[in-house]
């Protein structure tokens, strides 16, 4: 899986590396392990640094992806608007808003999204 997870208790946020080529089955891992983590921390404040990704699956699979994103998990994604999966973490933001799920917030700075998270 190219995703780093780490729990940082201290700041009650479950920090997620996503580098490479990312697949379907890369985010789908990814949430199964973020559930587990949730399970066992109680924590459901999710920081994911995106800026090292390579490439994102299709736009069906993003689609049906973020579209299900668990209620109780509030998801902060750090993009920079250089990298290769721009335009595919805008999707996942506008995927989820429109789905009226608006616990998916993409920044560009670290700093802001973890403000963002703090506030939930």
């Amino acid at each position: 899986m190219p995703d780093e997870i780490l729990v940082n208790e201290a700041v009650g946020i479950i920090e997620i590396l996503s580098f490479g080529k990312i697949t379907r089955d890369n985010i789908e891992k990814s949430f199964e392990k973020i559930n587990e983590l949730y399970e066992t921390t109680g924590i459901n404040k999710i920081l994911v640094d995106t800026t090292k990704q390579e490439s994102m699956p299709g736009t069906l699979d993003i689609f049906e992806i973020f579209s299900k994103i668990p209620d109780k998990t509030w998801i902060a994604l750090i993009k920079n608007k250089h990298q290769a999966t721009w335009p595919d973490i805008r999707f996942s933001e506008t995927v989820a808003f429109n789905r009226g799920l608006y616990n998916l917030r993409v920044f560009d700075y670290k700093s802001d999204a973890i403000d963002w998270l703090n506030e939930k």
